[in-house]
């Protein structure tokens, strides 16, 4: 469900923090962090270290990451993106579409897609598994019984 990632990260386990105010996330980043803001606001220049997951969101899907940098290992969801200019290693995604005109990613950003920092992420949690790949009981690969 939608809210698995926020739910998670209210528990504080492995590392996992839920915030309203970003100021108050400890470092280096890890489990879920999930970041909830109001509408239009941003989480503006933060400098993201560590790995896990990071949610950046709110209910009306405006919720920014802006000018974010550092160096982040894992997954990244949010709203809106301003200027990535962080170095990722997993992948990255915009809920929405992040802005008119102009670069999504800065000029010292870079994100570099790997399946096994996200799988690696994800195992943490036993969160894989969902999704298109998710297999029903006495079901094999491509068939159905």
């Amino acid at each position: 469900p939608g809210t698995t990632l926020k739910e998670f990260a209210q528990t504080g386990e492995n590392g996992s923090q839920y915030v309203t105010d970003p100021l108050l996330l400890s470092y280096p980043l890890e489990g879920v962090t999930y970041v909830e803001l109001p509408s239009n606001q941003e989480w503006t220049s933060p400098t993201l270290s560590g790995n896990g997951i990071i949610v950046v969101h709110n209910n009306v899907l405006n919720a920014r990451l802006g000018v974010p940098k550092g160096t982040f290992s894992g997954l990244i969801i949010c709203d809106k993106i301003r200027l990535f200019k962080a170095f990722v290693i997993g992948a990255v995604v915009s809920l929405t579409s992040t802005q008119s005109g102009g670069n999504i990613i800065g000029n010292t950003g870079s994100i570099i897609y790997s399946k096994e920092a996200i799988k690696n992420e994800m195992k943490k949690f036993n969160f894989l598994n969902y999704g298109f790949g998710k297999k029903m009981r006495g079901e094999t690969a491509g068939h159905r019984h």
